[in-house]
């Protein structure tokens, strides 16, 4: 599969950069209101699980069923 994505490009850097820049984005807003500390971990914690489904579903349309 060719894309047009470059390893260490532009866009990769920008990626790359924005990760930890959110982490510290998360952190100052969570300190600066305590309140959202649940808010935020509930949100991740769909994130991952919303991902982890989209993962599975990718390998099982490309892959097919494969018992372990």
């Amino acid at each position: 599969m060719r894309t047009g994505f470059v390893l260490f490009g532009r866009a990769h850097l920008l990626i790359l950069a924005s990760l930890p820049a959110m982490a510290a984005l998360l952190a100052w807003s969570v300190r600066r209101n305590p309140a959202r500390v649940r808010r935020v971990r509930v949100c991740l914690g769909v994130f991952l699980i919303g991902n982890e489904l989209v993962w599975q579903a990718y390998r099982l349309r490309v892959e097919g069923f494969r018992f372990p």
